[in-house]
């Protein structure tokens, strides 16, 4: 609180909503909290640099374990894609992490939204089942996780600008 909030929240780059930062540096707090427990102007002094180097802290955030939950993402979009009944909030309750967290990452991460994602490794195999297979359309689409060969068809086409017996007979 005070009036240099809204200042310190832009310099750290602090979103004003709970976020996850880490583990919780618990020794730099009590070192904190005996700085500023004897009320002296060096004391406050020193109690700034500590607040400092824990807003610090707060703002790098975790950027090993974000990476580790993108590419565990990455990894069950790989395993599940198939299943038509896979969607984000299936993956975020597979990864055990909120579906604003999760999207949040794999968009900074990849470029693109869990859903751009799944639907792209859907396309990709589609893709390659189309060229290298003998599969009827239905069973691509059911292979690669549409619910149906009409809204296969549909996405492929809104994608690729062709329909995918256009795309089969291009090989």
């Amino acid at each position: 609180d005070g009036p240099c909030l809204s200042h310190l929240m832009e310099t750290f780059r602090l979103a004003r909503e709970p976020c996850k930062a880490g583990n919780c540096p618990a020794e730099l707090f009590v070192h904190l909290a005996q700085e500023l427990h004897g009320c002296t102007p060096r004391g406050e002094f020193r109690a700034g640099a500590v607040a400092y180097e824990i807003l610090s802290l707060a703002s790098a955030g975790n950027e090993e374990e974000e990476n580790s939950l993108v590419e565990s993402f990455k990894s069950a979009v790989g395993e599940c894609f198939g299943d038509s009944a896979v969607n984000v909030d299936f993956l975020s309750r597979k990864l055990k992490v909120h579906r604003s967290t999760l999207t949040r990452l794999v968009t900074r991460s990849c470029g693109m939204s869990p859903s751009e994602y799944l639907i792209s490794c859907r396309i990709q195999e589609a893709l390659h089942l189309l060229y290298d297979s003998s599969l009827t359309m239905k069973e691509v689409a059911e292979q690669t996780g549409f619910h149906d060969q009409n809204y296969f068809a549909k996405v492929i086409l809104r994608r690729l600008g062709k329909t995918p017996t256009q795309l089969r007979h291009r090989k």
